[in-house]
C-alpha cells in the first residue's frame, strides 16, 4: 500500500512469511512487512515480522468497512468520529477519524497510521508524535491521510494484491 502526505510518501509490503518452512499454526502465519518512508531527512526502510496473516486480512476488512462507510463517515459533522485497528506486535495502528475535532478536507476521511517500537525511524521527532509526560524520547509517531473513497478504494486494491500471495497456513488442530 502507498500514501503520500506532504513531503512524505509511505509503502507497506508484506514480502513474505517469516518462517517459509513452519509447519506450526503459530509460527507458519507471521508476515515480514517493509516500511518504506521517503521524508525530507532521508529514505527509511525497516523490515519486521508485525502482522499476522489473520491481522493483515482483518485491516483488509477494515478497510473495506471504511469504504462502505466513507459516506458516513466522511460526513460526520459534530465531536468526532474514531474507529481503529491495532495487533500483537505494537509497531502499526490505524485509526480512521472523521467529525469536527480533526481538520480534513471535505468529502475526505483522515487515516493515521501509528508507528513505534521497531517501526519508530530515527528522525521520530521530526514527525507528529504523542507524547508521553513520563518519557524523555518520542515512543510512538502519526502520519495522517486524507483519503477520497477513491484513494481508499486503491488502498485496499494494494492491500489485496500484497495479501493474496501470504494464506494462512495450516490449522490449529495441526
Amino acid at each position: 500500500m502507498q500514501l503520500m502526505t506532504g513531503q512524505i510518501s509511505l509503502e507497506l509490503t508484506v514480502l513474505g512469511y517469516q518462517f517459509p518452512e513452519a509447519t506450526d499454526f503459530y509460527d507458519a502465519n507471521w508476515l515480514m512487512v517493509q516500511l518504506q518512508m521517503g521524508t525530507p531527512w532521508g529514505l527509511w526502510t525497516r523490515v519486521d515480522p508485525c502482522l499476522e496473516v489473520r491481522e493483515a486480512q482483518r485491516l483488509l476488512n477494515w478497510f473495506q468497512e471504511l469504504e462502505r462507510n466513507f459516506d458516513f463517515i466522511a460526513g460526520w459533522g459534530t465531536g468526532h468520529l474514531d474507529t481503529s485497528e491495532c495487533f500483537t506486535e505494537p509497531n502499526l495502528e490505524f485509526k480512521a477519524r472523521g467529525g469536527q475535532l480533526i481538520a480534513r478536507f471535505e468529502g475526505t476521511v483522515a487515516l493515521e497510521i501509528s508507528f513505534s517500537h521497531e517501526f519508530l525511524p530515527p528522525f521520530a521527532s521530526e514527525l507528529p508524535y504523542y507524547a508521553d509526560p513520563d518519557e524523555e524520547q518520542v515512543q510512538q509517531v502519526y502520519l495522517r491521510f486524507y483519503l477520497t473513497r477513491e484513494q481508499l478504494k486503491t488502498l485496499i486494491s494494494q492491500w489485496q494484491q500484497d495479501l493474496a500471495p501470504f494464506p494462512e497456513r495450516y490449522s490449529l488442530d495441526n
